[in-house]
């Protein structure tokens, strides 16, 4: 029976040459996040319960885990698990197989391309490309650091394929590459025509829409409720723990409202679970937070909910103003989401904050950002 060997060494380019030799065993693959402190690595660990650990001085140790591991699998990677216990997701070679000929179909890549890993590879955003570039045959080089410098030396030497974050779009040259991979829910509207958005989460082994079209394979439908359902042979069905991942029919709850647009695109809107409803209405965080950040005034932008005895829930702009001593003003804020947006979407209240939550993949963590003000006595309480 195979077993799971966890990576916990730092990233970098021996990686996928790591990956390829336990593969090479008939044993899986997790990875340990390097960046959490000590007592969060080991939480990690709690969840993937790997059978050993290879460490940085090239040890591997026995752990006294005794969990079977699911026949075929290939990966066992955590989900952010940043405010909760993260869930461990075990994909097969199969799903990782499907997922990367299926993407490599729609960006047409060959064997001629080169990847660059610059995502962490802790998160399926990462690892997925190094497992797409093992599954086929293409190269990879797999940085340290995502830094501007690393990426632009990284692509000098032939790298003409990578996944980014939002934050990264203005700091690198785009025009370097065949393809430029952006994860982000609310993107640009003034997209080059290399840059190809992406939707999927870990449970998807990597994007599973492309500019909003699913990739061959993979079926979606919306509920009553305007949550996306998703189906397809990439995706996971257990949890390292045995809980299944898909329901009775095989369809995956991603918990995302969406809309489907009207050339038939899957337009993702918000996590169900952060959708602020004040008065009745429901406001997408998001799309306040892309009218807000247009303003010069400000550096960095998560909208929240509050409890408000009038409303229900009050929308929140918490906000890292560029210049701490000329800060923008609610009637600044509101003014900017007026013209753009339905009235109710303008915040009630502005909280001004050094820096805003966000997971390694720069998501803000919105749930978190508000128990933390609340905890702190901000809120609405009129």
């Amino acid at each position: 029976m195979s077993k799971l060997v966890a990576l916990r060494v730092n990233q970098g380019p021996d990686i996928p040459s790591l990956i390829s030799e336990v593969w090479g065993s008939g044993d899986a693959i997790s990875v340990i996040d390097m960046r959490l402190d000590r007592k969060l690595q080991e939480r990690q660990i709690q969840a993937l319960q790997p059978d050993y650990i290879y460490d940085e001085r090239g040890n591997l140790t026995k752990t006294g885990f005794n969990s079977k591991l699911k026949p075929g699998a290939a990966l066992v990677i955590t989900t952010s698990g940043t405010t909760s216990n993260p869930k461990a997701v075990v994909h097969t070679m199969e799903n990782l197989r499907t997922s990367a000929l299926a993407i490599s179909s729609r960006l047409s890549t060959t064997t001629n391309d080169h990847w660059i890993c610059s995502l962490p590879i802790s998160h399926i955003g990462g690892m997925s490309v190094i497992t797409r570039s093992l599954l086929t045959n293409t190269a990879v080089t797999v940085l340290e650091k995502p830094t501007p410098q690393a990426i632009t030396g990284a692509a000098a030497a032939g790298g003409n394929l990578i996944s980014i974050v939002l934050a990264m779009m203005d700091r690198i040259d785009l025009s370097q590459f065949k393809k430029v991979l952006l994860g982000a829910q609310n993107p640009p509207s003034n997209l080059a025509a290399n840059v190809v958005t992406t939707y999927g989460m870990t449970e998807t082994g990597s994007g599973v829409f492309y500019n909003g079209r699913p990739l061959d394979g993979v079926e979606f439908k919306l509920t009553d409720a305007g949550e996306v359902l998703i189906k397809g042979p990439m995706l996971a069905t257990t949890y390292r723990d045995g809980r299944p991942i898909l329901d009775d029919d095989g369809w995956l709850h991603t918990d995302d409202f969406a809309t489907v647009g009207p050339n038939g695109s899957l337009e993702v809107r918000g996590r169900i679970t952060e959708i602020i409803n004040t008065g009745g209405e429901k406001v997408f965080p998001f799309e306040v937070e892309s009218e807000i950040l247009k303003s010069q005034k400000v550096a960095d932008c998560a909208v929240i909910a509050m409890p408000d005895q009038k409303w229900g829930e009050a929308v929140i702009a918490v906000l890292v103003p560029k210049d701490p001593t000329d800060p923008p003003t609610l009637g600044e804020v509101t003014e900017l989401t007026r013209g753009a947006l339905p009235p109710w979407y303008s915040p009630k209240q502005i909280i001004l904050v050094g820096s805003i939550p966000r997971t390694p993949l720069g998501k803000p963590q919105r749930r978190l950002l508000a128990q933390e003000l609340l905890s702190l006595g901000h809120g609405r309480k009129d």
